[in-house]
């Protein structure tokens, strides 16, 4: 199921406040067409007018993928042919944002961590308009 986060940032005027919205794609919703979490989000931004749209992301969480992502009986909560389908997924969504304009940040990493850098640098990085 993908999640939906929205983020206000504080530019330097106390009163200026701007609105960014990110599209996590998760292994089961690889996919733009037929996705209600992306519709939703959309919707979201054109309600919010939003000037910075939607950022869309993928995560490879290491408690999923990779050798150290093990069941509790010691197998690999995600084998070689899943992973392979799961990359190949992921690349057919970014090509598939990018025929449309967009793009796919992809990252490695426990997604609240990637999720608090994320929106730590974007609050950092507002500038005044």
């Amino acid at each position: 199921m993908s999640r939906v986060a929205s983020l206000s940032m504080k530019a330097a005027s106390p009163s200026t406040k701007r609105q960014m919205f990110v599209q996590w794609f998760r292994h089961g919703d690889l996919r733009l067409h037929d996705n209600p979490a992306l519709t939703r989000t959309i919707d979201l931004a054109k309600k919010e007018n939003s000037e910075e749209g939607i950022v869309p992301m993928f995560c490879f969480d290491p408690r999923v993928f990779g050798n150290g992502a093990t069941s509790e009986f010691g197998s690999l909560k995600c084998g070689a042919r899943r992973a392979k389908f799961v990359i190949e997924s992921v690349e057919d969504l970014r090509k598939s944002l990018e025929e449309k304009g967009s793009g796919l940040l992809v990252a490695h990493g426990k997604p609240e961590d990637v999720f608090e850098d994320m929106f730590q640098g974007a609050c950092q990085n507002t500038v005044p308009r």
